[in-house]
């Protein structure tokens, strides 16, 4: 009776903290949409595909928009959605390039239509070049040694900041990465003269 009693306590927990979750997600979804067009989505009805199930064939105009609007984008990343407010609406999806794509929707009549399409090309990654390559080198400074005392037979030193990537291979079987460092190695000590 106790463990029965306190399974269904912690459902019940489960069924409280779900509808938080879910709300946590759609409120960043949000910010992310105003951060990146500068769009207040107070107000607006968020709908996704499973909104738009069609059963019984029924296919409604908002269906019709949505989908006619996933089907011409072809590819995406993350979820489309449409927030409607109205007879206003936006339709939002992240592009697999990094091309955030927002349309502007109208209702007019009994049917949708697309006012405007913005596209904007965000940066994915926004670090520096040399920054990436200082944190690789950093990463494989423990194998660049190995393969230092193995090649000499001693351990040896090298230029640190010195370091060129020649080249990245990558195995798509088993999803490995080949690097090829090229180092300068020194022996004895290197202290500027004061």
């Amino acid at each position: 009776m106790k463990i029965r009693l306190t399974m269904v306590s912690i459902i019940c927990l489960f069924i409280f903290l779900l509808p938080c979750i879910s709300a946590q997600a759609i409120v960043k979804k949000e910010n992310d949409i105003n951060r990146n067009f500068g769009i207040d989505l107070t107000g607006y009805k968020l709908y996704s595909f499973g909104e738009f199930n069609q059963l019984d064939y029924k296919i409604t105009p908002l269906t019709q928009l949505f989908l006619g609007i996933v089907q011409t984008e072809g590819e995406w990343i993350n979820e489309p959605r449409l927030y409607i407010k109205g007879n206003k609406g936006y339709f939002h999806l992240l592009k697999a390039d990094g091309t955030n794509v927002l349309y502007t929707v109208e209702k007019s009549g009994d049917f949708w239509r697309i006012i405007d399409v913005k596209r904007k090309k965000i940066s994915r990654i926004t670090v520096s070049k040399q920054l990436l390559k200082e944190v690789v080198i950093e990463l494989l400074l423990e194998p660049i040694s190995k393969e230092v005392e193995n090649y000499y037979k001693e351990p040896k030193l090298w230029y640190r900041g010195s370091e060129k990537i020649l080249e990245i291979k990558k195995d798509t079987t088993n999803y490995t990465f080949y690097v090829t460092v090229q180092i300068q190695t020194f022996e004895g000590a290197h202290n500027p003269p004061y």
